[in-house]
């Protein structure tokens, strides 16, 4: 079975490189994600787009590796679904359960921006002393801290 698994930003990624998801292949496609499952992996994204056709053994097996996700914590979803297999998870109310995505990129969350100096303490002393000053200069001119609207100039 052509399937390939990759992590990606915190994420499991298991591809599915075969055209026709269903019954020999469906054994190692399902041991494969148990096996991530059980091995601690909370966070499951199958790519589907490659494939074109389920049958119904593969429904019950996604919701199979569906229900083992959510026992541990986590959570599995599907990207790329072809229209076809959408149908087909439409008409058995798996949808219902499964999150599908149109790709990969709108499944995984994007990376958390690094705050790096902005967000450091250094950087919080000086906003507070900037903040310090205007507040000092606005008083200083009749600002709302303090002093007479006739002493303010604009």
């Amino acid at each position: 079975m052509n399937l390939t698994t990759d992590r990606h930003q915190g994420v499991m990624v298991v591809r599915v490189g075969e055209p026709r998801l269903m019954y020999p292949l469906l054994s190692e496609f399902s041991n494969t994600v148990t096996s991530l499952i059980g091995g601690g992996e909370r966070k499951v994204l199958l790519d589907l787009s490659q494939v074109t056709y389920v049958d119904s053994a593969t429904i019950g097996c996604l919701m199979d590796l569906y229900r083992q996700a959510s026992a541990a914590g986590g959570a599995l979803k599907l990207a790329g679904v072809q229209k076809r297999v959408e149908t087909m998870l439409t008409m058995t109310g798996a949808h219902n359960f499964l999150e599908m995505h149109p790709d990969e990129a709108s499944a995984v969350p994007p990376e958390p921006r690094r705050r790096g100096v902005r967000g450091g303490a250094l950087a919080v002393a000086w906003r507070a002393a900037c903040g310090a000053r205007r507040r000092a200069v606005r008083t200083a001119r009749g600002g709302p801290l303090g002093g007479s609207a006739a002493g303010r100039t604009r």
